[in-house]
């Protein structure tokens, strides 16, 4: 029932949880998470049949903010990744995708998250500070880790400081926010 729904695109609320969906989009939109169902991989979810609603369950998210090595893309590539086509390849090959961002009311609310994680946790200042934060309270494990995959000084790199290769986690999202709030206001479509 579930597949005819998402084929037809009737009453799908009906049967799948269409808001929650919408939230987990959003988010894994906008910190281009390709490790998951949107690049072709149609993983790293599940699928809770909750008294008839199903619900999406998101697994394994982390290979976000470009961290995927399936997908070829540079840092600023990524930062400029649609979020009205928030796939890799062809929006046909993603029928949930297709059908709910084809719902100008869908769309609409997805578009609402959006820009509540832009003015919200995304926000420069508000995220910024968080990763203070979280620094200050695990840094000094990072650096004592003997079974570290990378060196402290890869790690504060990857944080904080941007090379001409990739972009540190304060850079990206800097930039993802300035890209996503440019498609949101029409400026790319």
């Amino acid at each position: 029932e579930l597949l005819k729904r998402i084929e037809s695109g009737e009453n799908l609320e009906e049967i799948f949880d269409v808001d929650s969906y919408l939230k987990y989009l959003a988010v894994n939109t906008y910190t281009v998470n390709l490790d998951s169902y949107q690049a072709g991989m149609s993983h790293n979810y599940y699928l809770y049949n909750n008294d008839g609603v199903f619900e999406w369950l998101a697994w394994d998210l982390n290979m976000a903010f470009n961290g995927f090595p399936g997908i070829n893309l540079t840092d600023l590539e990524t930062t400029q990744y649609l979020i009205d086509e928030p796939v890799v390849g062809a929006m046909s090959n993603y029928p949930l995708i297709d059908i709910i961002l084809t719902n100008d009311t869908y769309l609409e609310l997805y578009h609402t998250y959006m820009q509540e994680l832009i003015e919200g946790y995304y926000n420069y200042e508000t995220f910024e500070a968080r990763v203070y934060e979280i620094d200050a309270l695990i840094s000094e494990y990072v650096a004592s880790d003997a079974n570290s995959f990378f060196s402290f000084t890869e790690y504060e790199d990857a944080v904080f400081d941007s090379s001409n290769a990739s972009f540190s986690l304060l850079e990206f999202v800097q930039a993802r926010t300035t890209n996503v709030t440019a498609q949101l206001e029409g400026e790319i479509t």
